[in-house]
């Protein structure tokens, strides 16, 4: 090598180590520049909270136009509130019908003169049909959870309660369905309203379905009927999404066939599209039956009685014992739901077997009532009234754990939450806005930027900024905490195929289960507080932290992994170098959806005990104040819109980067 190629060789390597020094370093200066412009904007006022005077008063007029809507008149000297309540009333027949006939029987008059006109429905029966329904979808392995499911709603007391509920989803499942069917239908066939009523959609879902409830009770009271549309608003989203993207996905399968058989456009969507997308909205039934599950306790907010009910006085009285044996009827229901969907197993019996079969079982017990009374209802004598047993239990655990877990509490809170908490306290509004602003404009686009750092002060101009903050604390705080648990459990279900037959199919369960059952083993174990709120959102939030992961693993190219074992890498290398970096925009879309289950379970924690938005919705729920709470689940909404913002559009760079090599 001459002179000359030394010296080039030599100029080559400094130069690349000096740019490989400051790319390194970037991120450090951006942090000290991001300190410099925080430490100047704390001393300005205004850029560190919105001035009180300058607050704009987005939950009063939101009361203004409710209360004017609820005012006007509608026909025959009516008002709106009056016809809605009308309307109400109407859809809660059916339930209190269904009510009536499967639980409590037919009455006639009120109090101690109430007599029985009709009975209902044997309990014996109903226990019957639903194990021979079960055994005809699932085999002998669903009957019997079936028959464990029902003896232990009926051992415990709760077999009416249950039935309430059900009688109620009964209602509102179907009412979901037509609405979602018929919004998703109306969108497929106008494409351009896709993008509008998606829109809707993921604002819908983002919201928390607590701010909701006191329009609802503003329109329709309190009762059955509340219940049932809270359940409708929340669980109809993904019939829609199912509707539009399984006939879409059909449209492109089948368009020509139905072109070249001359089809009509309505006989192609009945005849041929419709049932090319049974797949897509079997899903939607699928997800619109667990989310109705998912909102039965909220429903016990505005006045629904049932199962949800009594988990809501379980957990307002500290009665663990009859929560967890409450909460845990909800489980085993809604698995046995779940599992009733997804089997695929053969029909055991035909049609007109099952409907022979279901008729003599309904009529033998209430034949027999007559002569035996326990077939008519079940007796009170063979019920668990007193959960003594569950609460000892309950209460030894407490004692043995009291120390160990009070000490780590006590860690967390003195080194890790309170710190953290006060930091983001500390954070101007003004600091953050610009922070979202320069991320979305280096991910995104300049319109994008000016959208989510809008969004940020559109938070700090409601006067809602300092519960905003805790919000998000609770919810980077459990989020963290899940993904430390989601993550590594993801990657050894993606690498340990025996391993992800066990966990995914677990994570799937957990998953399905309301939120409010996370709550009772927390109160249990945490008391009251941050601590436990952090732990019931990151118990909440790690199930779609593994399913993701392990979904981002595995939908990397069979090839790239072979790379590796060709180059002689260790397993480790091969996570490390090659999968974990393939796969980013994939773990990148893991942590967006780990905050946003955060932000849904948050608002679920504050009825254990914190500051935030949460307990400003609740306290809008008791003061019947439907501007607070709307405008207060908006700020929710934005939060999750912000940071779902900047990851997506992280991911959607990488990607398109990699495109572009």
């Amino acid at each position: 090598m001459t002179y000359g190629q030394t010296y080039t060789a030599y100029r080559d390597h400094t130069r690349d180590v000096y740019l490989r020094w400051i790319k390194g370093r970037g991120g450090l200066a951006a942090l000290l520049v991001a300190a410099i412009f925080v430490a100047a904007t704390r001393h300005v006022a205004p850029l560190m909270r919105w001035p009180s005077d300058l607050t704009i008063p987005f939950d009063g007029w939101l009361n203004g136009i409710l209360n004017s809507i609820a005012g006007l008149d509608s026909f025959g000297g009516l008002t709106v509130r009056d016809a809605t309540r009308a309307v109400g009333a109407v859809i809660a027949q059916p339930a209190e019908f269904l009510r009536a006939l499967l639980a409590t029987g037919f009455t006639r008059g009120f109090g101690e003169q109430q007599v029985m006109v009709f009975p209902s429905i044997s309990w014996l029966s109903l226990v019957l049909i639903i194990i021979i329904a079960c055994y005809r979808k699932g085999g002998a392995g669903l009957a019997a959870f079936a028959a464990m499911t029902c003896l232990y709603l009926l051992v415990f007391g709760l077999w009416a309660s249950t039935i309430t509920t059900l009688a109620q989803l009964a209602v509102a499942v179907p009412l979901s369905l037509l609405l979602g069917f018929s919004v998703g239908l109306l969108v497929f066939r106008f494409r351009s309203l896709e993008g509008v009523v998606f829109a809707v959609l993921n604002q819908m879902q983002t919201i928390p379905l607590f701010a909701y409830l006191v329009p609802i009770i503003m329109f329709f009271g309190i009762g059955t009927t509340a219940g049932i549309l809270a359940v409708v608003i929340f669980a109809a989203p993904p019939m829609v999404r199912a509707t539009v993207f399984g006939l879409a996905e059909a449209k492109a399968q089948y368009a020509e066939l139905a072109a070249a058989v001359g089809a009509t456009p309505a006989q192609a969507l009945w005849k041929i599209l419709l049932p090319a997308a049974q797949t897509s909205l079997r899903l939607g039934l699928n997800q619109v039956i667990m989310l109705a599950f998912a909102t039965v306790i909220l429903a016990a907010l505005v006045g629904a009685q049932g199962i949800g009910y009594e988990v809501l006085t379980a957990l307002q009285r500290l009665a663990i014992g009859r929560g967890l044996v409450a909460g845990l009827a909800i489980t085993l229901t809604a698995i046995l739901f779940d599992q009733f969907l997804q089997s695929k197993g053969s029909p055991r019996f035909s049609g007109r077997w099952i409907i022979g079969i279901a008729v003599v079982v309904t009529l033998i017990p209430w034949l027999l009532s007559s002569k035996f009374p326990q077939l008519d209802a079940y007796p009170r004598a063979w019920t668990l009234t007193t959960t003594r047993g569950i609460d000892d239990l309950v209460d030894f655990i407490i004692q043995i754990s009291y120390v160990p877990i009070s000490f780590v509490q006590s860690v967390l809170v003195v080194l890790v939450f309170s710190p953290l908490k006060a930091l983001l306290l500390g954070l101007p509004w003004f600091s953050v806005a610009a922070g979202v602003f320069v991320l979305s404009w280096k991910t995104a686009s300049l319109t994008r930027a000016f959208v989510l750092g809008g969004l940020v002060a559109l938070i700090a101009a409601t006067g809602f900024w300092d519960r905003a903050v805790l919000t998000f604390y609770l919810c980077f705080a459990g989020s963290i905490i899940a993904l430390l648990v989601g993550f590594p459990l993801g990657i050894l279900s993606a690498r340990k195929p025996k391993v992800g037959r066990f966990i995914l199919p677990l994570a799937d369960t957990f998953q399905t289960l309301p939120a409010f059952i996370y709550l009772i083993p927390v109160i249990m174990l945490f008391g009251s507080g941050d601590v436990p709120c952090i732990v019931a959102i990151a118990i909440f939030a790690a199930c779609p932290a593994i399913r993701y992961t392990a979904a981002a693993l595995l939908s990397l190219p069979t090839s790239l992994v072979e790379v590796g074992v060709q180059i002689g890498a260790t397993p480790w290398q091969r996570l490390t170098i090659i999968e974990l970096p393939a796969a980013l925009p994939g773990i990148l879309l893991t942590i967006a959806q780990v905050a946003l289950m955060a932000l849904a379970m948050v608002v679920v924690t504050a009825l254990i005990g914190t500051t935030d938005l949460g307990q400003l919705i609740l306290l809008s729920i008791s003061k019947a104040n439907s501007g607070q709470a709307l405008m207060a689940g908006i700020c929710v909404a934005i939060i999750g819109v912000v940071v779902d913002g900047l990851l997506t559009d992280k991911a959607n760079q990488i990607n398109a980067r990699r495109r572009s090599t």
